[in-house]
């Protein structure tokens, strides 16, 4: 095989299957449901996603928090009692285990026990509080 045909036999070998994959692909089709506000969310405004140990989807909004169950909507909003969620607009959701974790606006940081449907909220005392904005820890 002549020499300056090598180089090029190579380029061809090492691209090519890129491109079959690539070509294999774009074949397949993806199904996506798309839920709004007239399906049971709390708000189309989505700050935050997250998924729990039992496969519930969780959705943090401007308007408190949902669980999904695949089927409905279970919308948490806010409850400005000592015992509800502090703060409707949830930015932050960690599953941590046996809790949820919320970043709130303005609540701070608030643990949510799914199986008593309860809320415990965390705040940092003000001696903490910085000047200049919003941070987060």
């Amino acid at each position: 095989m002549q020499s300056h045909l090598r180089p090029a036999l190579m380029r061809w070998l090492v691209f090519m299957p890129f491109v079959w994959i690539s070509a294999y692909a774009t074949g397949q089709s993806l199904d996506f449901d798309i839920y709004e506000k007239e399906d049971g969310l709390a708000s189309n405004s989505l700050f935050s996603i997250c998924q729990d140990d039992l496969g519930y989807m969780w959705f943090g909004t401007n308007n408190g928090f949902q669980r999904f169950d695949g089927v409905t909507f279970m919308n948490y909003g806010p409850s400005y009692d000592s015992t509800g969620l502090p703060d409707g607009q949830i930015w932050a959701l960690h599953n941590g285990g046996e809790y949820l974790w919320l970043g709130t606006q303005a609540g701070g940081l608030v643990r949510f026990d799914p199986a008593t449907e309860s809320f415990k909220q965390f705040q940092y005392p003000h001696s903490l509080a910085l000047r200049g904005g919003p941070h987060w820890i």
